[in-house]
Order: C-alpha cells, then structure tokens, then sequence
C-alpha cells in the first residue's frame, strides 16, 4: 500500500522534489489497553523513551499523567499511571512529549502549555507566545482542537513545538521564555485543505522528534513521516507508512489517527489515538482501542 502526498503539502519551501518512496510495512502492532483503575476512556497521544521504559501521555482532559507501557506475550500493551505531568497549574489535553538529557518536556494543547519536567524535581509550566512570529497564524485563543500537537528538543536547548492543522506549522521555542523564536510553514487558505476519502481534509502535524541532527514530524493525514532541517524546515527525506485506520476501526475518518513518533536505533514507534472507534478484528473487538506500531527504520532515513 502506497500513500501518494501532492508536493505542496509535504516539501518545505525550497526542497527539491524526490520520487515518493514506498511504504514500509510494520514489523509488530499491538493493542493498547487502558490502566485498570481507568474509569474513562484513555486515549494516548505522544510517545518517548524514558530509560528502558516507552513512556506515553494521554489527550483527555481528565488524565494529565505519565503512563509507562508494559508489553506482554499476547500482543497486549497495558498503560501503567507513573506521575503527573505536574500541578494543577497545567492545563487540560496533554499531547506530544519529549525527553532531553533527563528532562522530558510536554506540550498541552488546550492551554497552550510547555511543560518542562524533571526526572527528578518539580515540573515547571510555561505559558507559549506567540505573537512575535508574524499575523498570518491565527490568534493561539482561537486554535482549540487544531492546537499544539508535538514538542522536539536538542540537547543545546532548541525546542520546536508543532501546531496540528488549519494552518499547521512547526514553532521554534525559547525554553526560558515561553516565546516563540521562529515558524516555517504557512499556508494560505487554498494551499491547506484538499478533498480524502470524500471530506475536505487540511494537512497535520501530529508529532515531532530531534534525533542525530535531524527534525522528524509525523504527517498524520499522510500517513509519513518527514525528517526536515531542523534550522530551515527543508524537508531531507520522507517514510510513507503503510497504515489504513480504516481496515482496523468501524467509522474511522479518512483524517489519520497517528498520534506519536519515537524514533530509535532500527525503530520507528507510532501510537494510534483511536478517536472513539470500534475495533474490527482481534482481542478488543468492537472496544474503542488504541494501537501501537514498530516500523522498520529505512536505511540512512
């Protein structure tokens, strides 16, 4: 399976247009199950390492927490609650999360939030801003559900933020400040929405990670992920994912569920939020649950 992406959509300005590479096929997928104390739904959204643990968050309002995943034999993954992403001064819809040199960093959408937040310590809340990187992204009070998707940070102190859609663009952050430094991608309102499976559809981030010098963002509508510049945002290689949340949910929309990227070694992570949906197949048949996938890294990707 194949997933064809126009060129305005997935190059950067500036980056030279490459044949679309095939889709790579994943190596394992798992069911993911909620905590057993859950009383709600839980649905995770950004995915790291954190020492020998792959660590998730959860986007329901009611869940700012930490969960580690423990795999069994069964082709199960269970959400174990580990600690709070901090007080309650954070706000509402964790979604993309990050680790550098034993800091994680966490972004909240629904407030627009960067969380700085020790292995060790308290966590620290900074408000983002920002107003100093031109008019043509809309007001962040108006983003609500098209909001701060996924955070990146280098071990030099360069953080990237993502804003998912409608317009979607990649942040650079000032970690002391709050305030946004930088933006790539804006569209103008033609450039941003195109017809998927019969609805209109405008391209996403979904989430980001820095890695070996690279910036990696996870296309979700597109089903890829893209390794760009981290200075410029010039896109330098695409992995088309072979991924059809259709096949998998009753009533999936055509928007893509990929929700987190982790990156390491000759594995690419990528976490389902399943949206509500009922499974078709397996042992959560007919049950709204997530999915975690391990794709083969491609070579020099």
């Amino acid at each position: 399976m194949q997933y064809g992406l126009a060129v305005s959509w997935m190059l950067c300005s500036g980056a030279a247009v490459q044949p679309s590479p095939p889709a790579v096929t994943p190596r394992r997928s798992w069911v993911v199950t909620a905590p057993t104390s859950a009383t709600e739904r839980v649905d995770p959204s950004g995915i790291a390492r954190v020492g020998a643990d792959l660590v998730v968050v959860s986007d329901k309002a009611h869940l700012p927490l930490l969960y580690r995943l423990t795999f069994n034999e069964s082709r199960l993954v269970r959400m174990q609650a580990w600690r709070p992403v901090g007080g309650a001064e954070v706000g509402h819809d964790t979604e993309g999360l990050t680790i550098c040199d034993g800091t994680m960093w966490v972004v909240v959408e629904g407030d627009n939030q960067l969380v700085r937040l020790p292995l060790v310590g308290d966590a620290e809340v900074l408000k983002l801003d920002f107003s100093a990187v031109g008019t043509e992204i809309p007001s962040a009070i108006t983003w609500m559900n098209a909001g701060l998707e996924g955070v990146a940070c280098a071990s030099d102190g360069r953080i990237w933020v993502a804003k998912e859609r409608e317009p979607r663009a990649i942040f650079t952050i000032d970690a002391r400040t709050g305030s946004a430094t930088g933006v790539w991608e804006q569209w103008a309102r033609a450039d941003r929405v195109r017809e998927l499976g019969g609805r209109d559809v405008a391209p996403s981030w979904s989430d980001l990670q820095f890695l070996d010098g690279h910036l990696y963002a996870l296309h979700r509508d597109g089903r890829a992920v893209v390794r760009l510049d981290p200075s410029s945002g010039v896109q330098t290689a695409l992995m088309h994912l072979e991924l059809d949340e259709q096949a998998i949910y009753s009533g999936a929309s055509p928007y893509g569920m990929a929700e987190g990227l982790w990156i390491e070694g000759d594995a690419v992570w990528i976490l389902l939020d399943n949206n509500d949906d009922t499974m078709k197949a397996g042992p959560r048949a007919g049950e709204p649950a997530p999915m975690l996938f391990e794709y083969p890294r491609p070579e020099g990707f």
